[in-house]
């Protein structure tokens, strides 16, 4: 039977750290894997190698089955990862040394722009000494997308997977973030036009007063709670009437003035002319013998600061 061209070696690092786990007792950490693209060629694993000859991802180790010497890991590279061609992998330890290696057959990666998405999963063989020389931790930090869509809601599905669920499904996620249904909603307002009936039933239902100060209402309701007894120290007339005394404000008056002049004219030179009550004559105006404008000014004092006009 021929021998594989693709295969997995350990590195002489890689076989440092396992005799050093059959000599201690203390396994070798495995928890990361590499792949490259070779720079562009095909590759030959060389145990002296301490990196790959072109790294293009790294990841975290899916999965690993031990069975005698042989332990063998999955790898899973993502959809989004690519644009590349896979032609070498290796396993990690834990302080990034390359523990392992192998060449692979050419695996083109594409990215959604070669117009193709795919993800990658591939089985890794590595024959140990003792399988008990190597501890793998798995990290399942990354999911598929059927496992995604079992604990994500896709944002460009507006939540229609929700509604895809059923009634319970959605009731559940009202209740979550407190949002009703249109009938909830409509049921709601319904109890809240009946506690409206029940509070108007109460009111139409008062009882009226009984008592005010020990005085009980007439027929009508009223209340006589009895004469007012004083107002600002003054006591009612016969009548209940109380006179409050109002303070009268003292006029201060400071200077006296004439206001703006003002006139009358006649044109037909035969008139009487009164000057306005409260005003004072300033000038008379002579038109062929005969009194044609007569000028004056009020009379103004000045009182509180304002200036007011005498009348009268």
């Amino acid at each position: 039977m021929a021998e594989s061209q693709f295969y997995a070696i350990l590195t002489d690092k890689g076989a440092a750290l396992e005799a050093a786990a059959l000599a201690t007792g203390v396994p070798v950490t495995l928890n990361k894997f590499v792949i490259g693209d070779g720079g562009g060629n095909s590759v030959t694993p060389d145990p002296t190698r301490t990196s790959l000859v072109h790294e293009v991802y790294r990841g975290d180790i899916k999965s690993a089955e031990a069975q005698d010497n042989q332990v063998t890991f999955t790898l899973y590279v993502p959809p989004e990862a690519g644009g590349y061609t896979i032609r070498e992998a290796g396993i990690l330890a834990s302080d990034g040394t390359l523990y392992s290696l192998s060449n692979s057959p050419d695996i083109l990666k594409p990215t959604e722009s070669n117009g193709a998405v795919i993800s990658i999963t591939f089985k890794y063989v590595l024959a140990v000494s003792s399988t008990s020389t190597v501890t793998v931790i798995i990290y399942d930090n990354y999911l598929t997308p059927e496992a995604a869509d079992q604990k994500y809601l896709q944002i460009g599905k507006n939540l229609s997977e929700i509604k895809a669920n059923g009634v319970n499904a959605q009731k559940a996620a009202r209740d979550n973030i407190d949002v009703y249904s249109t009938e909830e909603v409509d049921n709601k307002i319904q109890n809240i036009d009946t506690q409206i009936s029940d509070i108007d039933e109460k009111v139409d239902n008062l009882k009226p007063v009984l008592k005010v100060n020990e005085t009980s209402p007439d027929a009508n309701g009223n209340v006589d709670v009895g004469t007012v007894k004083s107002v600002n120290n003054s006591s009612p007339d016969a009548h209940g009437n109380v006179t409050i005394s109002i303070p009268t404000f003292k006029e201060t008056f400071t200077d006296v003035q004439l206001g703006a002049v003002a006139s009358i004219t006649d044109n037909e030179g035969d008139a009487i002319y009164d000057v306005p009550t409260g005003c004072v004559l300033t000038g008379l105006t002579d038109a062929n013998d005969n009194v044609g404008n007569v000028r004056y000014k009020s009379f103004q004092k000045k009182i509180n600061n304002s200036w007011l006009v005498i009348s009268g």
